[in-house]
């Protein structure tokens, strides 16, 4: 998957959706999602996963002023 080129004054936030699925028979809690700096940003929209279910990470990308970056 690819975001693209991101500039900082286009001041747009790229986002993708990721399926997290619970193939366990047992019901999978995520207690928090971190990430690594402040262009990024995560949200899950369950916390907990029954068994055989499913939640979207929801993960968006913003460059900080004055970089860009090719996204992978």
């Amino acid at each position: 998957m690819t975001l693209g080129t991101l500039r900082w004054y286009d001041y747009e936030t790229k986002v993708v959706d990721f399926t997290i699925e619970n193939p366990l028979p047992d019901q999978l809690t995520l207690d928090g999602i971190d990430t690594t700096c402040g262009c990024v940003s995560a949200t899950l929209a369950e916390s907990h996963i029954p068994p055989g279910g499913a939640a979207t990470l929801r993960v968006g990308v913003r460059p900080l002023p004055g970089r860009e970056t090719n996204a992978p």
